[in-house]
């Protein structure tokens, strides 16, 4: 007899460096919120003189043991298993190699997907002005899921550099999402900050005397976190499990599926 498929479960961060997942949903890592166990897989670790003629290639042997010695205490404070794919940090920067450091991306993304079997990937979308890499990062992203069609995609906002306005229309490979709001309070985002703050090599301390030299109210701001959810129903099980553990609530009927408009008490806010 043939062995049964594997049951997909747990999430899959793919994330562009390795202070990313820190800075745009520590939060909702640090609360466990996504469905576990969680993995994260960083995609870019090194820096060096960019040459056009250099492929995109994922490499372990450049990764810097700073980066890893980093990645290895976030993903111990949080619970969860890493996988730096080791790609340098001027791929793709010009037109020559950006769809050759998609592909490459993407082709590491689907096979870990297939090695790992989860049932949710979740990405930075890049709204707006950030850095290049991480647009590179999401479009392999979002390529790779559109070939899955058994695994979510959940996005978060790409903090500090963008957030998808409440309200906004967002659609990904023909699937509309919809916001959870995570307000963070202020012991919140020190645990935060706690997480950030491993990431030394990337993170300097000038970074936290701005931060404390910002009015509390633009730091919640800025660093409160968004969950973008899928409004489909091949995920409705995935999604109102999510809304259960970041809203605490245990009353099925508060969850209001068919809408995905309804204001959970404690975090979030409905979109205009």
């Amino acid at each position: 007899m043939g062995s049964r498929m594997k049951k997909k479960e747990g999430s899959l961060v793919i994330i562009t460096h390795s202070d990313d997942a820190a800075i745009a949903l520590g939060h909702i890592l640090s609360k466990r919120y996504l469905p576990g166990p969680v993995d994260i897989s960083t995609v870019v670790s090194f820096s060096f003189h960019f040459e056009e003629s250099l492929q995109p290639q994922p490499s372990l042997s450049i990764v810097p043991e700073m980066r890893l010695s980093e990645d290895r205490c976030f993903c111990k404070r949080i619970g969860a298993s890493f996988y730096p794919l080791g790609f340098w940090d001027n791929f793709g920067l010009c037109k020559k190699n950006e769809t050759l450091s998609v592909e490459a991306i993407e082709d590491c993304i689907l096979v870990l997907i297939e090695k790992l079997q989860k049932a949710v990937v979740v990405c930075a979308y890049p709204n707006g002005i950030t850095h290049p890499h991480h647009d590179l990062v999401f479009r392999a992203t979002t390529f790779a899921i559109g070939k899955m069609k058994e695994t979510a995609l959940f996005f978060v906002d790409d903090l500090p550099y963008s957030r998808i306005p409440v309200g906004e229309k967002v659609f990904c490979n023909g699937i509309e999402y919809t916001p959870v709001i995570i307000e963070l309070s202020e012991k919140e985002l020190d645990i935060k900050f706690e997480l950030m703050k491993i990431y030394k090599s990337q993170l300097k301390r000038s970074y936290f005397e701005a931060v404390s030299e910002t009015a509390p109210g633009d730091v919640k701001k800025r660093y409160s976190e968004t969950l973008w959810l899928p409004k489909s129903n091949r995920f409705s099980e995935l999604t109102k499990n999510v809304y259960t553990n970041i809203s605490g609530q245990e009353d099925e009927e508060e969850f209001e599926y068919a809408q995905f408009t309804h204001p959970f008490k404690r975090f979030c806010r409905a979109s205009a």
